[in-house]
């Protein structure tokens, strides 16, 4: 669903697959309603632009609870989120595979999974399944 608090014209839909193995994520996912043209390619120099991220937060109810991007920031030096991106077909979908290295021991069970607009915003989230778990 939309973000809290977000009042912008996109409607993302779509689906998530995230499993955890090794210190890696493995994203799958299919988004619908995202914009065609500003993220055919996401904009240099724009942090988070059309990025698809796990965050710390349990919820999606409350934008100050969804938090900052998760994984293990004691031992990885910096933010493993920030060169994740899709990339927009020409009717507003994208859909990909990748695989994000977050540290050992991280539990991504009912965790926000949020999606960012060609500016960067939050513009959707919704909660991966709490049956996700470390492995």
């Amino acid at each position: 669903g939309p973000y809290p608090g977000y009042a912008g014209d996109l409607k993302v839909e779509g689906g998530v697959r995230a499993h955890y193995h090794d210190g890696e994520v493995y994203l799958g996912y299919h988004l619908n309603g995202i914009e065609a043209d500003a993220c055919k390619t996401a904009p240099e120099g724009v942090a988070n632009a059309c990025g698809i991220h796990i965050h710390m937060g349990t919820t999606c109810d409350d934008a100050a609870s969804v938090g900052g991007h998760y994984y293990d920031s004691d031992n990885i030096d910096s933010d493993p989120w920030s060169p994740i991106t899709y990339a927009a077909h020409e009717d507003g979908t994208a859909s990909g595979r990748q695989s994000v290295t977050i540290g050992q021991g991280q539990a991504i069970g009912g965790r926000a999974m949020v999606v960012h607009d060609s500016t960067g915003a939050r513009v959707a989230c919704a909660l991966l399944p709490s049956s996700y778990f470390q492995v």
